[in-house]
């Protein structure tokens, strides 16, 4: 913990969380106040009602978890001073102050229609970093120094930003812990603890953990791919997330909401305003029919889409499963104009969701990646590690690809897969 403690923040997940003056300072500006008004799961709230916290809270949250892994860090003679203590907690507390509304789902169609494919929300933490009031708010350190860890690029010390991102980091773990405590779902509970009792780098310079932390970091990793597996890719989730990101880049398209150009040229109250109610509002106002219209309609009032084919299914050592190859082919343009005309259901009508297979974990020999230290000091990549139940799973992955439309138009469109895909 700090020794310059300047004020506790009680939280829900980890008790009392004690800021510096320093970061009260940074907490207090306007860019990061905006932060109470981003809903941290994004429209998780139409499906677990609990689900309401914000990316403030988890904000305060990967801080306080990074002063415990720095502190653990330091007593082992890695960091070697308060300076980089002070350093990595701003890193925690600064790495989401950048996350559009309603968190990682409009930055899906923000950075599709961004001409140079810039926009993830690191990028937009660094820009803010640099170009409003935080810089100001910065004291002794330099933009720099706080923004190339969110953005891992870091000089001197790598492992900075390994400790923000990598199979095992504090962001995880507060999301986690969180998020499980909001939703109601027992699979994000996790042994922090033990996990910060037993963390550490091994001599090549690979984040691990002791031998003792085996079960905690494996019990990690798996309440990881559980809690995607029943919250975050919940199929009423995915559906709404498909209808807002549908509505947002067609506002884009028209000129009625902000383009990744135009949010990095707001100033620093326009940016606190670019929040939820920023959204709410515009469907508020754009509700013209007939398509636009009508998905703002079934969003507002929780109206969901009729999810029509799911393969989901476990890959083994990167095999994919034949009819996920298969349906994913519904993204190329040609394939999409050749389902509508054969199913006669209109092209926007037609969503999908094809996400990124989920790994358990990353390559074992990525930089990224998690090792076991054992009592001899020996470190290994868990994914590699005969003693470890995960490394049975290290070549598996989840599959979900998933098409929905309105109940309507469920029969036809389901005709029209098995005829252009060969999927019954």
């Amino acid at each position: 913990m700090p020794s310059n403690t300047a004020k506790l923040v009680y939280d829900c997940v980890h008790g009392y969380i004690e800021l510096t003056a320093q970061e009260v300072k940074i907490i207090d500006t306007v860019v990061f106040q905006r932060l109470h008004n981003i809903r941290q799961l994004g429209t998780g709230f139409l499906v677990y009602p609990g689900a309401t916290h914000t990316r403030f809270a988890h904000s305060l949250g990967t801080l306080h978890v990074m002063g415990k892994l720095a502190q653990r860090l330091n007593e082992l003679g890695i960091i070697e001073d308060d300076e980089g203590i002070a350093k990595l907690r701003l890193a925690a507390l600064l790495h989401d102050v950048g996350h559009y509304p309603f968190s990682h789902v409009l930055e899906i169609p923000t950075k599709k229609l961004n001409p140079n494919g810039e926009g993830d929300h690191e990028n937009l933490s660094a820009h803010l970093i640099h170009n409003s009031c935080l810089k100001d708010s910065l004291d002794t350190f330099t933009p720099d120094d706080i923004s190339s860890i969110i953005t891992k690029k870091v000089v001197g010390n790598p492992f900075y930003s390994l400790i923000i991102s990598s199979d095992l980091d504090v962001d995880r773990i507060d999301y986690l812990m969180r998020d499980a405590h909001a939703t109601g779902v027992s699979y994000g509970l996790i042994d922090l603890q033990r996990l910060m009792r037993t963390i550490t780098f091994d001599d090549d310079g690979h984040l691990a953990v002791e031998a003792k932390g085996r079960q905690a970091l494996e019990h990690f990793l798996m309440a990881r791919y559980h809690m995607y597996q029943t919250v975050y890719y919940h199929k009423t989730v995915v559906g709404f997330d498909l209808i807002l990101q549908r509505i947002y880049e067609e506002l884009i398209r028209r000129g009625k909401a902000y383009s990744y150009e135009e949010i990095c040229k707001l100033s620093d109250e326009e940016f606190f305003n670019f929040n939820d109610s920023y959204v709410w509002n515009l469907l508020q106002e754009n509700q013209e029919p007939p398509l636009l219209g009508e998905l703002i309609s079934r969003f507002r009032k929780r109206q969901r889409l009729k999810m029509i084919k799911e393969i989901h299914g476990i890959a083994i050592s990167g095999r994919q499963e034949p009819n996920y190859s298969t349906l994913s082919l519904i993204q190329k343009p040609n394939n999409l104009e050749r389902l509508s005309e054969q199913s006669s259901v209109p092209k926007e009508w037609i969503f999908y969701s094809l996400p990124e297979p989920l790994e358990i974990l990353s390559n074992a020999y990525e930089e990224r990646a998690v090792h076991v230290l054992d009592e001899n000091g020996t470190s290994i990549p868990i994914a590699k590690d005969p003693h470890s139940v995960v490394s049975m799973l290290y070549n598996s992955c989840s599959l979900s690809a998933r098409v929905y439309t309105k109940d309507e138009y469920e029969a036809p469109l389901l005709k029209g897969i098995q005829e252009c895909f060969n999927l019954d």
